[in-house]
């Protein structure tokens, strides 16, 4: 799992974003494809990666997954993200990238 993690890192690198803040599903941690990001609330959680709020304005990358079956209360707070933002990408079918201001 994790495979549009390599599209995300190149999505950044074009886009110039250093930062992302994440919700992600997969058991691949995106730091080791040189992914700096803020751990959102989800159904993935890293060792030692506790999650946190987003860093805004930014982008916001969210699994597909993490939008189906995360919490309610967390797919609330997704929404309250993506109704403010901009979708600027969905990578392969499994993570879509939101710019919020």
């Amino acid at each position: 799992w994790g495979q549009d993690v390599k599209t995300l890192k190149l999505l950044l690198d074009g886009h110039g974003v250093e930062r992302i803040n994440l919700a992600y599903w997969g058991t691949g941690d995106p730091a080791a494809y040189g992914i700096d990001y803020v751990p959102l609330p989800g159904l993935t959680a890293f060792p030692g990666q506790a999650p946190r709020q987003p860093e805004l304005p930014g982008y916001v990358a969210i699994s597909v997954n993490n939008l189906v079956a995360a919490p309610p209360e967390v797919r609330a707070s997704y929404r309250r993200w993506i109704e403010r933002g901009t979708l600027v990408a969905r990578l392969g079918y499994s993570i879509y990238v939101y710019k919020v201001p």
